[in-house]
């Protein structure tokens, strides 16, 4: 099972020449999930200097700079992670899909507030999650945070269709992960013999 809903969520879409104030971008890049760092080396990360922000979009190949003149978007170019140099890559629109499998709206807000008071074994996590601060190991509260959860098949079209590439590989990742699924089962029977809750 997975949050419901990550399909319709909004990417933010920014082209070159368009108005977009860089205060607006960074609250909405924010709530898809990003992290704001000092400087950006890996997928789901932003950084802001001065007119300039830098995105990594999780489905980009390199990270985006945005140059604004005011709250015009003046300048839009890929660059290296390695040297931070511009890239001779054609870019003219940024695309960022949310990066994170659980967006931390004001339902989940809530709900991490009143988890955070009932277990206090992971009120670091809860209490930053009601803050509003996307934090390691936040995915594996989803069953608790989010407001309701599908699966793939729940989102497919009817009339879908499967096709299997590397079978061999198919299999044995399939077996890795339900050998996972037996331990974590495992370790969630072992927790509730000892008087957890969660």
């Amino acid at each position: 099972p997975m949050a419901s809903g990550l399909g319709k969520i909004e990417p933010l879409v920014i082209n070159e020449g368009q108005t977009y104030p860089p205060d607006v971008v960074i609250e909405k890049l924010s709530y898809l999930g990003y992290e704001r760092v000092e400087l950006v080396d890996r997928r789901g990360q932003f950084a802001v200097r001065g007119g300039i922000i830098d995105i990594f979009p999780p489905a980009e190949p390199h990270p985006i700079r945005l140059e604004f003149w005011g709250d015009d978007v003046d300048d839009i170019r890929m660059f290296s992670v390695a040297d931070q140099r511009s890239l001779e890559i054609e870019v003219d629109q940024l695309f960022a899909t949310p990066c994170r499998e659980l967006l931390i709206t004001d339902s989940v807000k809530t709900k991490a507030k009143n988890f955070a008071k009932a277990h206090p074994d992971f009120a670091e996590v809860f209490e930053k999650v009601a803050e509003g601060i996307a934090t390691e190991g936040l995915e594996s509260f989803i069953p608790v945070l989010a407001d309701s959860m599908e699966t793939l098949f729940d989102v497919i079209p009817k009339n879908w269709v499967i096709q299997e590439l590397e079978q061999e590989r198919i299999a044995t990742r399939a077996q890795e992960l339900i050998d996972t699924s037996a331990e974590f089962l495992e370790a969630s029977w072992s927790n509730t013999t000892a008087g957890n809750a969660i």
